[in-house]
């Protein structure tokens, strides 16, 4: 397993230590999965952080809800950044099949056997055309 890069935050590399595991098990993380695996750690630090700030004053957190402006009720931005980054984690996370209903689409990489194509690949195609 690739240990978690750098770059990730505390809650980044907690996703990546707990998952990697997991999904390296049962065949689902490959060495092509690298990159979409990291932005889905990513995405899980993106969330957790700032979900973390808005709860946080020094962080610039406050409520949730900050009083009206121009005779409508504002949102703490960082409720949008912590809601953008969830939805993120999860749209990736239906990539490996963790939520319940992508679990039935995503199969075990190392028991997909290729396809016998008929008429070979495209490349092979292409150089003999």
């Amino acid at each position: 397993m690739m240990p978690a890069p750098e770059s990730l935050g505390e809650f980044g590399t907690e996703c990546w230590n707990t998952y990697a595991p997991l999904l390296i098990k049962e065949g689902v993380l490959t060495d092509l999965d690298w990159p979409a695996f990291h932005a889905m750690c990513e995405a899980y630090q993106e969330w957790h952080y700032y979900t973390k700030a808005m709860r946080d004053p020094d962080m610039g957190g406050g409520p949730v809800i900050q009083g009206k402006q121009k005779g409508s009720w504002q949102y703490n931005p960082l409720l949008h950044l912590a809601n953008r980054g969830r939805k993120e984690y999860f749209r990736l996370c239906a990539e490996f099949g963790m939520t319940p209903s992508s679990r039935t689409k995503v199969r075990d990489a190392s028991k997909v056997k290729p396809r016998n194509n008929a008429g070979g690949s495209v490349a092979s195609r292409l150089r003999q055309g």
